[in-house]
């Protein structure tokens, strides 16, 4: 089943407050509660789509209009000048939609959404070393791995190693049907 990408709305809050707390069960997604109220308040300041669109979270939804997660982006510059942005994104299913080849071509429909709406040649992804399911994910979109991100990221009290991939706009293979 291919996914669509579509704005949050406010029927999504609650399951996405749930999915934040449960996300603590993943070893690579725990980085301590944030409290359902800071969800809301982010939705309330901007729809996770702000003007400019230096970060943006959309809902993952099935054909039937289940809600199986969120794609989201920030940007990471390498440079002062607007030619040097690109776009770090990342992919949460919920539990129940994992496994199932999902992961795949909701990140395939972020990046065509992303290099479609905005101006930027580079887009990026990090996955914890031992998250081999979403380096997969990553790979099979066509991401190219760059290396290791050395004690990138701080959760559960330590520093974890993180993979860097990468796809430029010239790598995006054109869309094909079937």
């Amino acid at each position: 089943m291919r996914p669509i990408l579509r704005p949050v709305r406010e029927a999504d809050l609650d399951a996405l407050s749930r999915s934040e707390t449960e996300r603590a069960s993943s070893p690579y997604d725990d980085f301590g509660f944030t409290g359902a109220g800071s969800l809301r308040k982010r939705f309330a300041e901007d729809g996770f789509l702000p003007a400019g669109g230096e970060r943006g979270r959309l809902a993952v939804v099935l054909g039937d209009g289940d809600l199986a997660g969120t794609a989201s982006w920030h940007t990471a510059a390498y440079g002062p000048n607007a030619g040097s942005r690109a776009f770090n994104l990342g992919i949460v299913l919920f539990p129940e939609h994992r496994g199932q080849g999902l992961g795949v071509s909701a990140m395939r429909a972020l990046v065509r959404y992303l290099f479609e709406q905005f101006e930027v040649g580079r887009l990026e992804g990090s996955t914890d070393v031992e998250n081999l399911a979403m380096q997969r994910v990553a790979e099979r979109v066509g991401f190219q791995r760059e290396g290791i991100l050395r004690g990138a990221q701080f959760r559960l009290g330590k520093r974890h190693d993180l993979v860097l991939y990468s796809m430029l706009r010239d790598d995006l293979a054109p869309e094909t049907t079937g």
